[in-house]
């Protein structure tokens, strides 16, 4: 199994079990048409998209001193595209750093090996109202091992 396959998997078990859905079913294909599924399915890809524009992130600006780990990441990143003062960044709640970053959060911002996968694993074709804050149960440390991982195979 590929790093964007390991992070998916592992993404994709902590959401099935938010949503009370079998992770099998999202694998099956004759699974993948029920609302349930398709939900949370929608929901674990906007996590990966998180989780992957926060490592290119990563890839791009961190240096020895500063590996950008964990939220780290996220607020450098709003640093930048905001120039707000660290300190109002590191108050804002996950749910209004995503709001700040939804631009970024778009398959065509990413790269091409990124973006091969994510056409893959097919999400994210139809609007969705999550019932379930979307980044409940997230910190950018989460996922930190297997996006590590991630970054070590594409150098």
């Amino acid at each position: 199994m590929n790093t964007y396959a390991n992070l998916w998997n592992e993404i994709s078990s902590d959401i099935c079990s938010k949503y009370n859905v079998p992770h099998s079913y999202f694998f099956e294909k004759e699974q993948l048409g029920r609302s349930d599924v398709l939900i949370a399915r929608n929901h674990a890809y906007l996590i990966l998209m998180l989780e992957l524009v926060l490592q290119e992130h990563r890839d791009k600006y961190s240096l020895p001193f500063e590996k950008l780990s964990g939220s780290a990441a996220l607020h450098h990143k709003i640093f930048l595209k905001t120039k707000w003062l660290p300190q109002v960044i590191r108050d804002l709640c996950y749910e209004d750093c995503l709001f700040v970053l939804l631009e970024d959060l778009r398959p065509e911002n990413l790269s091409a090996e990124a973006q091969s996968f994510l056409k893959n694993i097919e999400a994210q074709k139809f609007v969705f109202e999550p019932n379930k804050p979307l980044l409940e149960g997230w910190t950018p440390e989460k996922y930190e091992l297997q996006v590590k991982h991630l970054a070590q195979n594409i150098r």
